[in-house]
């Protein structure tokens, strides 16, 4: 089967729907088959994430499943420390997964899984192969390689020789079959080099691939393009997956976020009253990073709106921030606010831009700043980790295959178009025809209201420490400072817009709210995520975790702050 070639996603989704009905069977099998694979139980799943929220967002549903189904086994639940040995008889499991670290120069994601880990089971781990490895029962966490800097073949030989021992143990523990061989399935990140390495190396394990999915490598919505976060790929990197996948024989599903119609980069969005709720759903060693940096960017939002009223820029912007915040306190987040390099005229003129109010008004309801946000450009492919929620293990073959094609595809880099065609191993991911944006939202809501209940089951205190208020205080009193020094100079159409940021931040806003009302929001918690609407929670105007994802979906706003913030505008975003 061969289509024409397409320049962009319309292209292809057409050339779908022409499909010749002599080819359309072989075609829905080829796909049904792709999903069948990717989402198979009895595959150990491999994750590569950079830890960023919204990666760890998707591992903790990967978590609950594998819980779930490992305490339903036989062998019955792992007692509390558990590493390598197992539990239960023979210490068998029914499924487990690896989770390989992506480091990053702003972070070190390895440490902010295993904390994430740690919040969750309520156990240390167990450290192996210095401390490289951390294991938690059939979870085993692996760190991994940095992409940005240059690394040895010796290096890559112990990150290569500790991924293989850690497949290996918990193969032993997950495997119970003698006449079948093991199967792993590999969701990679969008850098393709270090499994391309595993694969050249791994004799032993590369057989055991039953299948492969790429995540936020490349962009398909106006042609093939390699993402941000995918640019150090080369067509060579492409075209040697290409030829490993057809020698072992496996599907590369590639997912691309927009393609799967996520366009909003706020979790917030998706996530109902996420100010609220994240700190149930991640620990506070995870989430202080991104707090800290969403003041920072409120800061240097408002302050760059007062510079350009006042025709004031460089340092003695800086000096004005100074003036304002608390020195002792904000050392510990102001970094981009104290800088004169963020207050150029051109930067200043900017704010009152889209892109940067879109931001202060999803960090005015939820100041929790992704590490892939920037202040003035939207990411191409937003939330990588959302687009793998579809993919967790054990996940409905017949709703998958009624949602989504697993189109084959072949790439033309010299091109950069693509097109349908088999035989090949690649695949793209693509919702099928009358799945629109916002029903793929609702979807995405549904599955976050379903994690955040099962985190509630076994994490149900609420937490804000006296330290977080009084630095968001500091913020505000700055920021309110700024926005009431500068609204009368602001243009007409911006002025409407900045007024809501600052209803967001003082009056509406989730975050804001539960800091006027921090004692009654979080002195009392929340026993189950289904708590009566009569509850401590509920009185408050704020409801427990909504028990259906229709609760959740009716949000609309940048986030899903208290009162209006829930029907805000949502500008430059499709309806």
């Amino acid at each position: 089967m061969s289509g024409p070639d397409c320049k962009d996603i319309i292209e292809f989704k057409k050339s779908i729907a022409g499909v010749p009905s002599d080819v359309k069977a072989p075609f829905d099998a080829i796909s049904k088959d792709a999903l069948a694979k990717v989402t198979d139980p009895r595959a150990l799943t491999v994750w590569e994430t950079d830890a960023d929220i919204d990666g760890l967002l998707q591992l903790i549903e990967v978590y609950f499943k594998i819980k779930a189904a490992n305490a339903s086994s036989s062998g019955g639940a792992a007692p509390a420390g558990t590493g390598w040995a197992g539990s239960g008889k023979n210490g068998k499991k029914k499924m487990g997964m690896i989770i390989l670290s992506q480091e990053k120069d702003d972070r070190n994601a390895y440490q902010r899984i295993i904390d994430l880990l740690r919040y969750l089971t309520s156990t240390k781990g167990e450290a192996h192969l210095n401390g490289t490895v951390c294991a938690f029962d059939s979870i085993v966490i692996v760190r991994g390689v940095n992409y940005s800097k240059t690394r040895t073949k010796e290096e890559d030989k112990h990150v290569i020789k500790r991924i293989n021992t850690s497949i290996d143990r918990v193969l032993k523990m997950i495997h119970n079959s003698s006449s079948s061989k093991p199967k792993i399935v590999w969701h990679h990140g969008p850098i393709l080099s270090l499994l391309l390495t595993w694969i050249n190396h791994a004799d032993d394990l590369r057989s055991s691939l039953s299948a492969i999915t790429i995540t936020a490598a490349v962009t398909f919505t106006d042609g093939l393009k390699p993402s941000d976060v995918g640019k150090s790929n080369k067509p060579s990197d492409f075209q040697t997956l290409e030829r490993y996948a057809t020698k072992l024989g496996v599907n590369v599903l590639f997912l691309d976020p927009v393609t799967q119609l996520i366009y909003n980069e706020f979790p917030s969005h998706f996530i109902h009253y996420f100010g609220y709720y994240i700190t149930v759903f991640l620990p506070h060693s995870v989430t202080l990073p991104h707090y800290r940096v969403g003041l920072d960017y409120l800061t240097t939002f408002a302050f760059r709106l007062w510079g350009a009223t006042k025709n004031t820029y460089g340092k003695d912007v800086v000096a004005q921030v100074k003036q304002h915040l608390n020195g002792e306190r904000s050392q510990h987040w102001a970094r981009i606010c104290i800088d004169p390099a963020s207050y150029t005229r051109a930067a200043c003129l900017s704010a009152g831009e889209e892109r940067p109010l879109q931001l202060a008004g999803s960090l005015a309801d939820s100041p929790w700043a992704m590490y892939a946000t920037s202040l003035t450009t939207v990411p191409t492919s937003p939330l990588p980790g959302f687009a793998r929620l579809v993919l967790c293990p054990t996940s409905s073959l017949d709703t998958l295959t009624a949602t989504y094609h697993a189109a084959p595809i072949s790439l033309n880099y010299s091109t950069s178009t693509y097109k349908v065609s088999n035989p090949s191993p690649f695949r793209l991911l693509v919702p099928r025809d009358g799945i629109d944006i916002p029903a793929m939202e609702q979807r995405i809501q549904g599955t976050m209201t379903a994690i955040l209940t099962r985190v509630m089951e076994v994490k149900p205190k609420l937490r804000m420490g006296d330290p977080d208020v009084r630095v968001w205080m500091d913020m505000l009193g700055a920021v309110n400072w700024c926005l009431e020094g500068c609204m009368a100079g602001l243009p007409a159409n911006v002025r409407g817009k900045v007024e809501e940021v600052a209803s967001m931040l003082t009056v509406v806003g989730c975050w804001g709210y539960m800091v006027k009302n921090r004692e009654t929001a979080f002195g009392l918690g929340v026993p189950t995520a289904t708590a009566a609407a009569t509850g401590p929670v509920a009185s408050m105007g704020i409801p427990a975790a909504p028990a259906t994802a229709t609760t959740a979906a009716a949000t609309t706003g940048w986030g899903m702050g208290q009162g209006q913030g829930q029907v805000g505008t949502r500008w430059g975003f499709p309806a």
